[in-house]
């Protein structure tokens, strides 16, 4: 940004009565001479500008964008300050942009991904359960945005995933680990062959059922998840350096399949897998 864009949008200003947008517009140019220059005076008229747009905007589109400025303009003092009401209150601001905006409206995705923003900085600093659930409903929002068959639907799934997961690390329980299981499901589903995620959510969904497994004792679960990493090694080329560590997954997979049916083939397949493995590991 040239130091003559906010100068021309002065001029504009101090002319006449002015249009929210070039208030907005202003606000805008002032965030990025802070993210560009540290001016954290910059910065405080930019929140400045953003609180008094967010509150004087009729309920709307309009005031639903306002507020998604308000928030990411808090949270980046918050991130500069640590203050904690900062994130407070770009928590508060997003939450309402986002009811202030509808399913399907052009705005709606770029409000809910400033959200999911403001809400990871929010958990990666406090490790708030509650924000990692958030994160989760702000992306099933963003999925309901994408039409079926769109090709980012699976990794929005996976993204969904991995909240999950860590979402199961803190509290253990079962039924969060099942839905996080259907949600793989779901991502390995939106990934069709050739797909660039087909690979990660095989792979994902296999490692998850595997460990699923050890919880409940169900060989479908541990059959299904045979199954998911036969395809993630079929898929993983011969000199890729992640294929040993895969195979080696497969194995063990596999002799616990064989431990619980007997078949005796499944243990030929862990050994041949287990052998490759320690073969390209060399």
């Amino acid at each position: 940004m040239c130091s003559s864009d906010l100068d021309g949008l002065n001029l504009r200003m101090s002319a006449g009565p002015v249009p929210a947008q070039e208030f907005a517009r202003l606000a805008n140019l002032l965030r990025i001479t802070y993210e560009r220059t540290g001016d954290s005076e910059a910065l405080a008229e930019a929140i400045a500008i953003a609180r008094r747009l967010a509150s004087g905007a009729p309920a709307g589109p309009q005031r639903a964008g306002f507020l998604s400025n308000l928030g990411l303009f808090l949270c980046q003092r918050y991130e500069q300050t640590g203050e904690e009401s900062l994130l407070a209150e770009a928590l508060e601001a997003h939450r309402a942009a986002m009811a202030g905006s509808a399913a399907g409206q052009p705005e709606r995705a770029m409000i809910l991904r400033s959200a999911d923003r403001t809400l990871g900085i929010g958990y990666d600093r406090t490790s708030d359960p509650a924000l990692l659930e958030e994160r989760v409903r702000v992306h099933r929002g963003l999925l309901e945005e994408l039409p079926d068959g769109d090709p980012g639907r699976s990794e929005a799934l996976l993204g969904i995933a991995e909240f999950q997961r860590l979402g199961v690390q803190l509290s253990g329980d079962a039924a969060s680990f099942d839905a996080m299981i259907d949600t793989l499901r779901d991502a390995v589903a939106a990934a069709p062959a050739g797909h660039p995620m087909r690979l990660t959510a095989v792979t994902n969904l296999g490692v998850a059922l595997q460990a699923r497994y050890a919880g409940s004792s169900d060989t479908a679960v541990i059959t299904e998840a045979v199954g998911a990493l036969r395809e993630a090694v079929a898929a993983t080329p011969e000199d890729d350096p992640g294929r040993p560590a895969l195979q080696t997954t497969l194995a063990q997979a596999l002799q616990t399949l064989y431990e619980a049916t007997g078949d005796l083939a499944l243990l030929e397949e862990a050994m041949t897998n287990g052998s490759a493995a320690l073969s390209g590991d060399d």
